[in-house]
């Protein structure tokens, strides 16, 4: 054993003093091939039942350590370690480019178009968008047919309320004496509401029921009414009315001190004619009015009102 130890520290020493380093720092060298070059009896331990070979060592691997280089900039070292891909071509089908993005929704004019429909009636035309220019780019077709509707929709309920179909309002003169005397004075406010003609009224011209008041700022007569209109619109926005209807009244019916119109009756008739002007077809329209009530005789006293004067009116 001890011979053993003895050849393998020469065997050390002398391959130390020949073998080269295999590191900058010359403290790793390379004995492999110096061990295979030796002979058996060199690196075999005897025994006392014979001679028993020692595993052959394995060759040592060398080492190698790169040289310390120049610390490169962040964008050397990212463009090192990670590609940039290159932008996306455009995509294409077929060898054609991708479809453009979708239009946006232009402004079409709208015309209004009369309707012979059914649900069209007595309202006049109904309002339809005009067709858009050549070359216009419109919504996809399913989209654009469901904004159409619900357009359509709340024109009819803005354009034709279900019920209203005027209102006018103005000032008139209080007594005009068409009988050659005035006994009441002041200005009437008047207030008028008109209602759609109803259809089953069509048979006597379709005329339009409405409601309306006389309020008078001395204190005179004041009158509230009610009852029919026809009208009878020409070209050119001119149009004539004609009133029938009720009124009842807060005035006196007789009236021995001659201060007040005596009326007869609490409930008097009343007959009404106007002539105005629709400005541009519509809704404005400016009008004169001149009505008269009485008791058509049934009372013993029937001296009857005269009142005229200028009104205001919008239709829907």
């Amino acid at each position: 054993m001890r011979q053993a130890l003895f050849r393998w520290g020469i065997m050390a020493l002398a391959a130390v003093a020949v073998a080269p380093p295999v590191d900058a720092s010359g403290t790793i060298y390379d004995l492999g091939p110096y061990i295979a070059q030796l002979p058996p009896s060199w690196w075999v331990a005897p025994s006392r039942t014979g001679t028993v070979p020692l595993p052959a060592p394995a060759p040592a691997v060398p080492v190698s350590v790169p040289a310390p280089s120049v610390a490169a900039p962040p964008e050397a070292l990212i463009a090192q370690t990670r590609e940039v891909p290159p932008p996306l071509a455009p995509a294409t089908t077929q060898g054609r480019e991708s479809p453009p993005p979708p239009p946006r929704l232009v402004d079409q004019p709208r015309v209004v178009l009369p309707v012979t429909a059914p649900d069209a009636g007595p309202r006049g035309p109904l309002s339809r968008p005009a067709p858009p220019p050549p070359g216009a780019k419109v919504l996809w077709p399913p989209i654009a047919g469901h904004v159409g509707r619900q357009v359509s929709q709340l024109e009819r309920f803005v354009d034709r309320p279900p019920w209203v179909s005027e209102i006018r309002t103005g000032i008139m003169l209080h007594d005009i004496g068409l009988d050659g005397r005035t006994e009441e004075g002041g200005f009437d406010f008047n207030g008028e509401l008109l209602f759609q003609a109803p259809a089953w009224m069509r048979a006597i011209g379709a005329p339009r029921p409405h409601l309306g008041a006389n309020v008078n700022s001395d204190g005179d007569t004041s009158l509230f009414y009610a009852g029919l209109t026809w009208t009878a619109q020409f070209s050119g926005g001119v149009f004539f009315e004609g009133s029938l209807g009720a009124a009842l009244h807060d005035g006196v019916e007789e009236d021995p001190r001659g201060r007040q119109r005596e009326l007869g009756c609490r409930v008097l008739a009343r007959v009404a004619v106007t002539a105005g002007y629709l400005f541009d077809g519509g809704p404005h329209s400016l009008s004169l009015m001149l009505e008269h009530v009485d008791n058509l005789g049934a009372c013993d006293r029937n001296e009857g009102l005269d009142n005229f004067g200028m009104r205001y009116g919008y239709r829907f």
